[in-house]
């Protein structure tokens, strides 16, 4: 591990976001790699112990768990979910109780959510039509928007969704609008019919 980190460093990087400058951190090995290369160590000394595949279970079980996770939006820290990922392993508790757990985390985080959770959506599922509304309004690239963005988890929290109509209206003041090819046309829009209404044009 210790040789991966040293061959893919991290730097930062800075760029520009409409008038914001924003610096970002690139590089380096993601937690998912690291744990990945510690359950392929696991799951190799495993085999030679003559245990079976279990740290292949293990692998799966984590990344079942952590996208149950982010799909709905809960937070759980590093160490809980591999404990988690361990107890369903080793059959100290099952992957369904696990998933039941999350998602009553997510009802008590997004309660306007709960009626569409016990139907077997997640919260991602939801969320996506804000994400592809945001996504468009905005010109963004949608696989760059998630749940924990700001403005689509001001639309599902609470005790109601915000309706698309409310939710297309905040995107419209958001500073960002302006530099849309649809805020230059607006903007094109409205000094026509100035100057139509002046009998200019």
């Amino acid at each position: 591990m210790a040789q991966l980190e040293r061959s893919r460093p991290t730097r930062q990087v800075t760029r520009r976001v409409g008038n914001k400058t924003v610096q970002t951190t690139i590089g380096g090995v993601t937690q998912e790699e690291k744990e990945e290369l510690l359950l392929s160590f696991v799951s190799n000394r495993a085999q030679a112990l003559n245990m079976g595949d279990i740290g292949g279970q293990l692998s799966t079980n984590m990344r079942a768990i952590r996208k149950l996770v982010a799909d709905n939006g809960v937070t759980l820290g590093d160490r809980e979910v591999r404990k988690l990922a361990v107890d369903a392993t080793t059959g100290g508790v099952a992957l369904d109780t696990v998933q039941t757990k999350i998602v009553n985390l997510a009802k008590a985080k997004f309660a306007a959510l709960s009626p569409y959770l016990d139907q077997g959506l997640s919260v991602n599922d939801v969320a996506q039509q804000y994400i592809n509304e945001k996504a468009k309004i905005l010109e963004l690239n949608p696989n760059q928007i998630n749940i924990n963005d700001n403005d689509i988890t001001q639309a599902i929290s609470g005790q109601n969704l915000e309706s698309l109509f409310d939710f297309r209206k905040r995107l419209r003041g958001n500073p960002l609008f302006q530099y849309t090819e649809q805020a230059r046309e607006d903007a094109s829009s409205y000094v026509n019919d100035i100057l139509q209404k002046f009998g200019l044009v």
